[in-house]
């Protein structure tokens, strides 16, 4: 097994495409750029979720014993812990992929980090995939 953990583009499944197996889950990777070129997924081995290292990650905002009491109305809404502390989960893909239709297949971990929903934040920051692994 080798680790990278370099960002890659991933183009996920849609629920409303025709050409998607009916056994794969909404949202799984079907197909990704990685060094300039395009693997087809050819099936999910696996689908996991982590959670990231927050501990390790500085505190987007003071806490205070009040900050997660529900708001009265007209109120900022209440604040999440997660969200402070910056959590991260991790969506794990393990996927089987071809690089063109001869390559032999391999099988490769794909990350999608999701920061956690903060209800004051209006655009939230995009999640990003990486290929953590690629398995011999």
């Amino acid at each position: 097994m080798r680790t990278y953990g370099e960002v890659i583009d991933v183009r996920t499944t849609d629920v409303r495409s025709s050409d998607v197996r009916s056994d794969t889950p909404p949202g799984a990777p079907s197909q990704f750029v990685w060094r300039g070129r395009l693997y087809l997924v050819r099936e999910v081995l696996a689908q996991w979720v982590e959670l990231g290292a927050w501990w390790t990650l500085p505190r987007r905002a003071a806490l205070s014993p009040t900050a997660y009491a529900v708001p009265s109305p007209g109120d900022e809404p209440a604040r999440s812990v997660a969200a402070d502390v910056g959590a991260v989960e991790r969506e794990v893909w393990r996927v089987e992929a071809t690089a063109g239709r001869t390559a032999t297949p391999g099988v490769y971990d794909l990350v999608r980090d999701v920061p956690a929903p903060d209800p004051r934040v209006l655009d939230p920051l995009p999640s990003r995939w990486r290929l953590a692994r690629a398995l011999d």
